[in-house]
């Protein structure tokens, strides 16, 4: 079933991503990191008329006209620990620091919605609680520990796919433009109809079997 995010599935839908979360973060855990950073941008581009980007933006229009990639959920690893200027500094709070500076100064000064910059997500609460249906947004959360942080995009046009992984990248050192990098890359080849490449489906046979041990789905099967 097509969902274009994750606040229009159903609560046992979301039960199943909270389950899928905690295996995604002891899996990274077992591999010295600090847990996962996960990630959702959520960018629906109308199609025109009472659909289009100002239905996104107001939760107006027809929904069925709004259009955009299925629902993704991205899962990060957190390093252990980062070096400030006065030492090592504690990453998770590290990084809603930025992302909340991130948000608030991501868009125009004038824009309509300046309370929706940067929203506190309660932990438990859900996406339901704090956004309408078909809305776009983006919510970081840091190990599902507190809820996370959700911005409301207002201009579905001009904001960049990759923007978030782009913060995480600079928190954590790593150059964010490869994340830019790989977002237009897979654009394109998704563009071209282009199958996965050879590396591409090795990378994720490995993925698989090395995380099948934490997947709560076969731990289930298994009981």
């Amino acid at each position: 079933e097509h969902e274009n995010s994750l606040r229009t599935v159903s609560e046992d839908a979301e039960t199943e991503v909270r389950n899928f979360k905690k295996s995604i973060i002891k899996y990274y855990l077992s591999k010295g990191y600090a847990g996962a950073l996960f990630i959702e941008t959520a960018l629906l581009r109308g199609s025109g008329g009472g659909g289009g980007a100002g239905a996104a933006m107001t939760g107006l229009g027809d929904a069925s006209k709004l259009l955009g990639r299925h629902g993704v959920l991205d899962a990060v690893p957190l390093p252990s620990a980062i070096e400030g200027d006065d030492g090592a500094l504690d990453l998770v709070e590290a990084l809603m620091t930025r992302f909340r500076l991130e948000f608030t100064n991501a868009e125009s000064e004038w824009a309509q919605n300046r309370k929706h910059a940067c929203v506190d997500v309660v932990k438990g609460g859900g996406l339901r609680h704090v956004i309408p249906p078909n809305f776009a947004y983006v919510h970081v959360e840091a190990n599902a520990s507190k809820g996370g942080l959700l911005h409301v995009v207002e201009d579905v046009e001009e904001w960049p796919q990759s923007f978030a992984l782009e913060v995480y990248g600079g928190v954590c050192g790593h150059d964010p433009n490869r994340w830019h990098a790989h977002a237009t890359a897979e654009r394109r080849a998704a563009a071209r109809g282009a199958p996965p490449t050879q590396a591409l489906l090795a990378t994720a046979a490995n993925l698989r079997s090395s995380f099948s041990r934490f997947d709560w789905v076969e731990a289930t099967k298994e009981s």
